[in-house]
């Protein structure tokens, strides 16, 4: 079972492994990645935000561990209007959504114990728009880690 601060990266891991995402960026936020966002958006109309773990429910404890389900969300950027020019990013945000969470579930590329695995949130999606030129969905998952 993976620690607290491995669920980022993996994460990261899973999704950069998809052929869909070969040619994006896919960026693992720790706060200062702002300009990276707006960069890529302005250059290839799309990007891939991992955000660090939200928040987490214990799920066990024991003398030397502590159990928690770990709350992570994953951020899809499309401008529209950049994505759609030749040769740009030129992806469908539906499209995308699917991918993202195909990738995540994914028992390749990631331990096959399914309490280990990435799992979809019961508020599994929602778009989250904040400016008139942009697309968001914040695609929400579980991981099952250790503190």
């Amino acid at each position: 079972m993976i620690t607290l601060k491995e669920v980022q990266p993996a994460a990261v891991t899973l999704i950069e492994a998809n052929a869909y995402f070969e040619d994006e960026e896919v960026i693992r936020d720790v706060g200062n990645s702002d300009d990276l966002i707006g960069n890529t958006l302005s250059d290839r109309g799309f990007v891939v935000v991992v955000l660090p773990v939200l928040g987490g429910a214990m799920t066990s404890a024991g003398k030397d561990k502590v159990v928690v389900n770990a709350d992570l969300m994953v951020t899809i950027y499309i401008n529209p209007k950049v994505n759609a020019e030749d040769g740009k990013a030129n992806k469908d945000i539906g499209e995308a959504v699917e991918k993202l969470v195909a990738s995540m579930l994914e028992y390749d590329n990631c331990e096959k114990v399914p309490a280990s695995r990435f799992k979809l949130s019961t508020d599994a999606f929602n778009i989250s728009t904040f400016d008139p030129g942009l697309f968001t969905y914040d695609v929400f998952f579980q991981r099952q880690c250790v503190l």
